[in-house]
């Protein structure tokens, strides 16, 4: 590969596979102030027919639509949109794209889904999805995310989703496969019961490879340690922002032994009241544990 700076072009061919145009972060903000500003997204970029990777995160198109110009790039393995100020309807064109691992249009506060049939039907190589901050609640067949056989990450933190929108009565073992990171925090409907898929955790069949899971900001009063307490591959949980009251005093009580080695990080913070449950002593492993502004 050849570089220009922000982009990459095949040695032999002169093809260009690669576009960094991710605008400034908040901390490059205040150092450099590069971002893109457009009404909308040229119409150009359709000529990059061998486009493998885009990222143009935080620039500013905001009001504009994603283009549906943006699945006729059927090389795409990496898209990047986050951060961006897109508005309306995710063009289901994107579900063209049927090499892409990773797709991440977080952070579009004005983005929406009519229908997430897209997400499954058509991009069965995607590895990473964060939809995290966008409207989809009243896109028809959220829970096709589930259904995902190589996702490893999903983001859903405050997506508008009730988490009755997760439960379902499909076959469990399809569901979420291989994933390893789960971000499921801040969902709308926060006094309901975890949906069925997380409260039947134990079974071998259901994210045997999960690693990382977010319950954080949804106000639970408690969280049925049958599931999630039984995981003995999980190794960093966030439970925090919630309302748990003194029922989780034993919440580690039945808790098979494995679990005991297997988690190293839990974060707890604004959640706990009533006295620290002695049972987080049998955590062995345990490196990183937040319980500030508990009590």
């Amino acid at each position: 590969m050849n570089g220009w700076g922000r982009i990459q072009c095949d040695v032999v061919t002169g093809n260009v596979e690669s576009l960094h145009l991710r605008g400034s972060s908040e901390d490059e903000f205040l150092l450099q102030n590069f971002y893109l500003v457009g009404n909308e997204v040229s119409s150009s970029l359709a000529d990059l027919r061998y486009l493998k990777y885009l990222d143009m995160s935080r620039n500013v198109f905001k009001g504009s639509r994603i283009p549906k110009f943006i699945g006729s790039l059927k090389q795409l393995t990496y898209l990047n949109l986050s951060h961006t100020g897109f508005e309306g309807i995710v063009p289901h064109h994107i579900g063209n794209l049927s090499n892409l691992e990773v797709l991440d249009l977080s952070s579009n506060y004005e983005l929406m889904a009519n229908d997430m049939t897209w997400t499954f039907s058509h991009l069965s190589s995607l590895k990473h999805l964060d939809l995290s901050f966008l409207k989809l609640s009243g896109a028809k067949h959220r829970d096709m995310v589930l259904y995902m056989p190589f996702l490893k990450t999903l983001c859903l933190h405050a997506s508008n989703l009730y988490l009755s929108d997760l439960d379902h009565s499909l076959n469990s073992s399809k569901i979420l496969p291989n994933i390893k990171h789960l971000e499921l925090g801040s969902f709308v409907n926060f006094q309901v019961p975890l949906p069925r898929f997380l409260k039947n955790m134990t079974s071998v069949t259901i994210m045997r490879n999960l690693i990382e899971l977010d319950l954080s900001e949804n106000m639970f009063k408690q969280i049925e340690h049958v599931g999630i307490w039984r995981q003995c591959q999980l190794k960093k949980l966030s439970v925090s922002f919630n309302h748990f009251i003194l029922e989780m005093i034993d919440l580690l009580k039945n808790a098979s032994e494995c679990s005991g080695y297997s988690l190293k990080r839990l974060s707890l913070d604004y959640s706990l009241y009533g006295r620290i449950p002695e049972s987080l002593g049998r955590l062995d492993n345990l490196r990183e544990l937040d319980l500030s502004s508990c009590g």
